[in-house]
């Protein structure tokens, strides 16, 4: 089912109780919008009560700098916080920096639910349906 969102596919499996997001590009002259679209995600998942979301970000472009993407990204994470999430996959892009980059965020955030990264959408969604 596909949730109304006019700036991005939000894509959410009542059953399994997944939202799938394709995580947006990162590009310096729309900051504001990237707030702002990853504000209404939260707000998707507060609204339903979503539990489980999957975040694509094999095809996103960061073109901003590391310590912008960090604070847009650790705000998105701060405010997840603030719902009832309990597992948030993550699809992994191929480039090693970004990865590694990412882990180091995770291992210093202390987020309340649970994180982890996937090479397939098979194997996020398995984890995520696991109880």
């Amino acid at each position: 089912m596909i949730l109304p969102n006019k700036l991005l596919t939000l894509d959410y499996d009542p059953a399994k109780d997944v939202l799938t997001v394709e995580w947006p590009n990162f590009e310096a002259y729309a900051l504001p919008e990237l707030r702002h679209i990853l504000d209404s995600v939260v707000e998707t998942v507060r609204s339903y009560d979503i539990k489980h979301l999957l975040i694509d970000a094999r095809s996103a472009v960061i073109a901003v700098e590391q310590k912008e993407y960090d604070e847009i990204a650790g705000n998105f994470a701060h405010s997840l916080l603030t719902t009832r999430l309990k597992k948030l996959a993550r699809l992994i892009t191929h480039s090693s920096i970004r990865e590694t980059h990412v882990q180091n965020f995770k291992q210093k955030a202390n987020f309340s639910f649970e994180v982890e990264s996937f090479a397939t959408k098979e194997e996020a969604l398995l984890w995520l349906e696991k109880a």
